[in-house]
C-alpha cells in the first residue's frame, strides 16, 4: 500500500512538472536563445564590438541563462545562431545591411531557409536639427560633470557603464561614452 501511494505521488509530481514546469522552462530557454542571437548580432554587426559570453550575460540580464545558450557567429553571412541547452530551441538573427540593424528570423524562415527581404525604408533623422528632433548635439564642456562621471569609465570601477547622458531643460548638457563606437 505504501508503494502504491509513493508511485501515485510520483506520477502526480511528474504530471504537474510536465504540465507546468517544462513549458515554462522551454519558454525561458527560448527567450534566452532569442536574446542571445539578437544581442550578439547587434553588438558585432551594428556596433562593431568584440563580444564575449560575459558581455552577453550583462546584456541579457537573465542570470545564468546566457551560459545555457551556445552562440555561433557567421561573419560571412552576418548572422548569429543561438541554441539553448539540449537543443530545445534555436534562434537566428541576421544583419540587414540596408537598415543597419539585426532581426530574428521566424521559425518558418529558420526551417526553410532565410528568404526574407525587408523593404521598409529606414526613417532618417535630420542631422541639422537639434536633439530631440534631430541628431545635432552641442554639449558644452562641463569639467564638474566630467570629474563626477569619470570614475565610471576608469579601471576596475567601471560598473559596466557604457554611456552617460544628462539632459536638462530639453537639451543634452553632457554625454560620455566608454568606447568610441558607442557614441552618437
Amino acid at each position: 500500500a505504501t508503494m502504491i501511494k509513493l508511485a501515485t505521488v510520483l506520477v502526480v509530481v511528474l504530471a504537474v512538472a510536465y504540465t507546468f514546469v517544462w513549458p515554462t522552462a522551454l519558454f525561458i530557454l527560448g527567450m534566452g536563445a532569442s536574446c542571445a542571437a539578437k544581442t550578439t548580432c547587434s553588438a558585432i554587426f551594428v556596433s562593431n564590438r568584440n563580444f564575449t559570453v560575459q558581455d552577453l550575460a550583462l546584456e541579457c540580464s537573465f542570470g545564468p541563462l546566457p551560459y545555457l545558450v551556445s552562440v555561433n557567429v557567421d561573419h560571412a553571412s552576418k548572422s548569429v545562431l543561438a541554441t539553448a541547452i539540449f537543443g530545445v530551441d534555436t534562434q537566428k538573427s541576421v544583419f540587414f545591411d540596408r537598415h543597419r540593424g539585426c532581426g530574428l528570423l521566424t521559425a518558418h524562415e529558420l526551417a526553410h531557409g532565410h528568404k526574407t527581404k525587408i523593404d521598409v525604408p529606414r526613417a532618417e533623422t535630420p542631422v541639422d536639427q537639434e536633439w530631440p528632433a534631430g541628431n545635432k548635439v552641442d554639449t558644452p564642456k562641463n569639467p564638474n560633470l566630467q570629474k563626477a562621471h569619470g570614475k565610471h569609465f576608469e579601471g576596475q570601477n567601471t560598473l559596466n557603464t557604457r554611456a552617460i547622458l544628462v539632459a536638462h531643460g530639453g537639451k543634452i548638457v553632457y554625454e560620455q561614452y566608454a568606447q568610441p563606437n558607442f557614441g552618437p
